[in-house]
C-alpha cells in the first residue's frame, strides 16, 4: 500500500487532498520566488526580460519617424514604458507569493487537525527537499537566462580598441571601457530622489 493510499484510509480522503495541495503548492513557491528573484535581478541590472521586449509595442514602427532625435526620444519613451511593466510585474509576483505562503500555511494548520503530529514532520522534511530541488534547477535555468540578456542587452556599446589609449600597465575593465566609450556629452540623468528641488 501507497503512502497516500495509507493515509486515505487510516485518515480519509480530505487527508489526502490537502496533503496533494501541499506538494503542488510547495513546488509552485518555489518556481514563484525564483521567478521574482529573477525579476528583481533584471530590474537591479536595467535589463528587461525578453517577454517584455519581444511583446512590447515598438513605437518606431508605428510611425513614419526619420528625425534621429526623435527616434532616440521614442526608443526612451519604450525603455520606459518595458521598465513600468517590469515593476508591475514584479508587484504582481510578491501578491502571488504572499497569496501561496498563506495558503500553504491554511493548509497545514488544517491537516494538523486530521493527522499526527510525526506524519506531518515527516511529510515537511520531505517537501523541503523537494522545494530545495525544485528550486534550484529553476534558479540554474534563471542564472543562465540572466546572464543571456545581460550579455545581449549590455553589449551595445562596440569599444575600438583606437578610442583609449591605456598608458599604465594595468588592464582596464570592459565595463569601464564602455563607460568611457560613451564620450564627453553623455550624462547620467538624474531623478527627482537624487536632489531637493527645495534646496535646489
Amino acid at each position: 500500500m501507497g503512502f497516500f493510499q495509507d493515509i486515505e484510509h487510516r485518515y480519509g480522503v480530505n487527508a489526502v487532498r490537502l496533503l496533494k495541495l501541499w506538494v503542488k503548492t510547495n513546488n509552485k513557491l518555489a518556481s514563484l520566488r525564483n521567478r521574482r528573484n529573477f525579476l528583481l535581478q533584471c530590474r537591479r541590472q536595467s535589463i528587461h526580460p525578453r517577454h517584455i521586449t519581444d511583446h512590447s509595442i515598438s513605437l518606431i514602427s508605428l510611425t513614419d519617424v526619420h528625425n534621429g532625435r526623435t527616434i532616440q526620444h521614442i526608443k526612451d519613451l519604450n525603455r520606459r514604458l518595458e521598465h513600468k511593466i517590469l515593476n508591475i510585474e514584479i508587484k504582481i509576483a510578491h501578491q502571488n507569493v504572499s497569496q501561496l505562503e498563506k495558503s500553504l500555511n491554511d493548509t497545514i494548520q488544517e491537516l494538523t487537525v486530521l493527522l499526527p503530529n510525526h506524519i506531518i514532520t515527516d511529510f515537511q522534511h520531505k517537501q523541503t527537499i523537494s522545494y530545495n530541488f525544485v528550486f534550484h534547477r529553476v534558479k540554474q535555468a534563471n542564472v543562465r537566462k540572466l546572464n543571456n540578456l545581460v550579455s545581449s542587452q549590455k553589449a551595445t556599446i562596440k569599444v575600438k580598441d583606437n578610442w583609449l589609449k591605456n598608458l599604465t600597465n594595468i588592464h582596464i575593465p570592459t565595463e569601464v571601457k564602455e563607460f568611457l566609450a560613451l564620450g564627453p556629452k553623455f550624462s547620467l540623468q538624474p531623478s527627482i530622489k537624487d536632489f531637493s528641488i527645495v534646496r535646489f
